[in-house]
């Protein structure tokens, strides 16, 4: 039997926390044999395989169940309520039922397979055991903010007009800003969001912290061709996870960058938008409770956690540590998958 890693490459616009998710599955084999694509499981006809099928399901439900081929464990399992209804009809179910038990990334999709009657549990995100191999004693004192929240609504005109007056007072400051954080043709509009960025997220970190630090996109539509094969996007995951391995400071949005940080002692900020969508929230039922968290609430950062200074490089809440049984039984249950025959 094979051994094979899911991977995600079929979609227009590339998400890299999919391939986190996929290089936190690939730590517990002692290699990858082949590839299988997410969105066409049921179409894989080769040889049987082996393969951990953590992560989110999914954008083409049509092609649910996976094949016979692929012999699962199903760990960190999410079924989004965008497509439910399909992932919970009977055929599903029963496929689910051979390899119970569930083990579910978040507690909203183990609450729904637990009242068609399945044997689930919550067994926590499979990137929370990324310090199992991407662990380190290097630390580059380097801070990251990767894909901040902050939503602008252009359509009113007084917030317009007041990062148009913010702009003029900060020009230098968010033109530093810019160079790092946008890429090299942006807009006006850009520049004025990023005003509105950079006017809010002060207030709650230091200046120099917003200027001095790395940023990152998770999710860009040029990846599909700046990174064309799969392995290429493979190792820009890898190289990531060992960027937030040696940080001081993580600042993000992004749970596949936030649960990494966890699992590797890197202190990190979860930045939420309070407005998302249901589509969104119902990832991180079970999951919030493991970050300190700042809001995004209706053009406001607040604060979920005590801290009264402003957060900078070497001054920040400490990690929680709630997260930790989970990492040690998500370990065990793969190790165990791995080794059986």
């Amino acid at each position: 039997m094979k051994n094979a890693l899911m991977l995600v490459g079929t979609e227009a616009s590339i998400n890299i926390g999919d391939y986190i998710q996929a290089i936190a599955a690939e730590q517990f084999f002692d290699k990858i044999e082949t590839y299988v694509e997410r969105e066409k499981l049921d179409e894989y006809e080769g040889e049987t395989v082996k393969m951990i099928m953590n992560g989110w399901y999914m954008h083409h439900p049509e092609h649910w169940p996976p094949s016979d081929q692929i012999n699962p464990l199903f760990i960190a399992f999410h079924i989004n309520s965008l497509v439910k209804s399909h992932l919970l009809e009977e055929d599903s179910l029963s496929y689910l039922r051979k390899y119970e038990p569930i083990g579910c990334r978040d507690e909203s999709t183990t609450e729904i397979l637990r009242k068609k009657g399945l044997n689930a549990y919550f067994s926590g995100c499979l990137t929370l055991t990324l310090g199992y191999k991407y662990q380190s004693a290097k630390k580059s004192g380097k801070c990251y903010i990767v894909d901040p929240c902050y939503i602008i609504h252009f359509k009113q005109w007084r917030t317009i007009l007041k990062n148009l007056a913010g702009l003029a007072l900060s020009f230098n400051t968010v033109r530093k800003i810019a160079k790092k954080s946008l890429k090299p043709k942006y807009t006006f509009k850009d520049l004025v969001a990023l005003v509105s960025f950079y006017r809010e997220y002060s207030r709650v970190f230091e200046k120099e912290l917003l200027i001095n630090a790395e940023y990152i996109r998770h999710e860009d539509e040029d990846f599909i061709h700046d990174y064309p094969s799969d392995e290429e996007k493979l190792t820009l995951a890898r190289e990531l996870v060992e960027k937030y391995a040696q940080a001081s400071l993580v600042i993000t949005s992004r749970i596949h960058c936030a649960l990494p940080c966890l699992a590797l002692n890197t202190p990190v900020i979860f930045i939420e938008n309070r407005q998302q969508l249901e589509t969104s929230n119902c990832r991180l039922k079970g999951l919030k409770e493991f970050f300190n968290i700042i809001e995004w609430d209706k053009d406001k950062l607040v604060k979920k956690f005590n801290f009264n200074n402003l957060i900078s490089k070497n001054s920040y809440p400490q990690n929680k540590m709630a997260h930790r049984q989970f990492t040690e039984k998500l370990i065990c249950r793969c190790k165990q998958f791995v080794a059986k025959s």
